[in-house]
């Protein structure tokens, strides 16, 4: 079984082969398949599922801004506001402890709520 994207190819486990796109290897000695059971993120998928819906059926785009902090995420977004106008755009915005950013948003006129998640980046 292919440990990058799980297919069965069928190929003999003594070498490498190509199958859709990437290169198979032969497993390493002793490893052991897993079956996977159930996808743990099942409900995770469905909801963003109904939640793509949802703001489909308005006419909404979100858009989900991640990276280092100090990358220039916020900027990005003033920007954006400067361009598109503040209020074409919403963030909801994330940080460990400070609204630091949702308020250099909301001077801009930006609707901004802010999420602090305290030890956790995410």
């Amino acid at each position: 079984m292919c440990g990058t994207c799980g297919c069965h190819s069928g190929a003999p486990a003594e070498h490498a082969h190509n199958c859709h796109g990437h290169t198979h290897q032969p497993e390493a000695p002793g490893d052991l398949p897993v079956e996977v059971m159930r996808n743990i993120l099942a409900d995770n998928d469905e909801l963003a599922g109904r939640t793509r819906r949802r703001l489909g059926t308005r006419r909404i785009t979100a858009i989900n801004l991640l990276s280092s902090p100090g990358s220039g995420k916020t900027r990005l977004l003033e920007a954006t506001a400067d361009r598109l106008g503040p209020a074409s755009m919403a963030v909801i915005e994330g940080d460990l402890e400070t609204e630091n950013d949702a308020e250099r948003l909301r001077a801009r006129g930006v609707e901004a709520h802010q999420i602090t998640t305290g030890m956790a980046c995410h």
